[in-house]
């Protein structure tokens, strides 16, 4: 599962004593260490999905995720009861490969302490402490530090904004789920919803990650705080992330209605009125066609003056590389738009856990790959990361 993504920072090829995995040049072999509580390995079910996911989100999410450079199946099954030949590949152990990063998780102890012995304890606070002594190190003032945190705290405002605009979820934010620059990693459990209504996901699950995601963040200041006798506001962090947060989604509000972000000037009424009108629309856990309808609503309203889809249309045409005819921007934007809301289903996690269920049942690991490849141009269309003109297969009725 090859993908290919931006390059990292020398942040994340800090030594090798703090990293939570078996590190090969500037790759790590995912849950291979010496670390207490670590899993091990996944399943090539879960680990073909975190995949699937990482280059989809590299298509899709601004700030992105860590990369998947490879998944070694093992083939090994988790227990013996598994082991038949019925049972396919699906349960079968896996190790992935992926580039070096670090995680929030290096500098925060285990939940679980209760649960480990002494010498696991004692092996935590050492690795901990070597995680901030290589900070240091590499950050050489607590100015630079302070810096770096505020860096990370927007790429996280950036992220969150656009995930909630787009009814994107990761499942199961925790200390190991970002990287440090904010970047997605174990996105096994992520989703994409069309219909907050359905596998009673709702608006408010939407909303707290992102709330999740800075308590983490503020967590690792505290742990900074204690270990360098330091004394950085933790509200004033705080305070920055909401305020860039509020701004990333005023960005981000008229890609529902297919009107890319950059078309527009910011800080306009008319972003302002739209953000409040979705956030509302989200609040009563809209379903598809609930969303579908607001995005008619806000476009059909375009020729009454002082809406907001008229300000939103005025500044398209008045823009200086705007070429089109009213009604070819409003065509445009409902096509944009509405296929966002109808094809996120695509990337719901049921639906792509049963597609690999059935691949992996029958052994078809070529298949697999093909499947990957075909999300991952679906995604790049759905997104507008590939031009519209580019043949993509979107359906396709082969039986396998």
């Amino acid at each position: 599962m090859e993908t290919q993504f931006f390059e990292d920072g020398n942040i994340a090829t800090l030594g090798v004593e703090s990293l939570p995995c078996q590190k090969v040049l500037t790759y790590q072999l995912n849950g291979i260490g010496d670390l207490p509580k670590v899993k091990v390995k996944d399943t090539l079910l879960d680990a073909i999905l975190d995949s699937i996911y990482s280059s989809v989100f590299h298509q899709v999410l601004p700030i992105g995720s860590v990369k998947i450079k490879s998944i070694q199946h093992l083939n090994k099954p988790m227990s013996l009861a598994e082991g038949s030949n019925q049972s396919g590949y699906q349960n079968h152990l896996a190790v992935k490969v992926k580039e070096t990063s670090l995680s929030i998780k290096r500098f925060m102890k285990n939940a679980e302490q209760e649960s480990m012995s002494a010498a696991d304890r004692r092996l935590e606070a050492f690795k901990i402490k070597q995680s901030f002594l290589e900070i240091n190190q590499y950050f050489q003032s607590h100015e630079r530090f302070v810096l770096f945190i505020n860096r990370s705290l927007a790429n996280c405002a950036q992220q969150f904004a656009f995930c909630f605009v787009h009814r994107i979820t990761h499942g199961n934010i925790n200390n190991d789920a970002l990287s440090i620059e904010g970047r997605w990693q174990n996105n096994n459990t992520s989703s994409f919803h069309n219909d907050f209504a359905e596998n009673s996901f709702t608006s408010s699950s939407l909303n707290e990650q992102k709330d999740v995601a800075l308590s983490l963040f503020l967590r690792w200041v505290c742990y900074y705080n204690s270990f360098n006798n330091t004394k950085i506001e933790t509200s004033e962090l705080s305070q920055y992330f909401y305020a860039i947060y509020n701004k990333y989604l005023e960005y981000y509000v008229v890609s529902v209605l297919g009107v890319s972000p950059d078309e527009l000037p910011l800080n306009t009424l008319a972003r302002a009125e739209l953000t409040s009108g979705l956030i509302k629309l989200y609040q009563h856990n809209a379903s598809e066609l609930d969303i579908a309808k607001f995005i008619t609503q806000i476009l059909s309203d375009i020729k009454q003056q002082g809406s907001a889809s008229y300000k939103l249309l005025n500044s398209a045409i008045t823009s200086e590389n705007q070429h089109y005819t009213p009604s070819s921007i409003i065509t445009k934007w409902a096509i944009i738009g509405l296929r966002k809301v109808y094809f996120n289903a695509l990337f719901q996690n049921n639906n792509i856990r049963q597609s690999l269920a059935i691949f992996l049942s029958k052994r078809k690991l070529d298949q697999v790959l093909e499947l990957s490849n075909h999300y991952e141009d679906c995604a790049a269309w759905l997104f507008e990361a590939k031009d519209s003109s580019v043949h993509t297969v979107i359906f396709s009725n082969k039986s396998y």
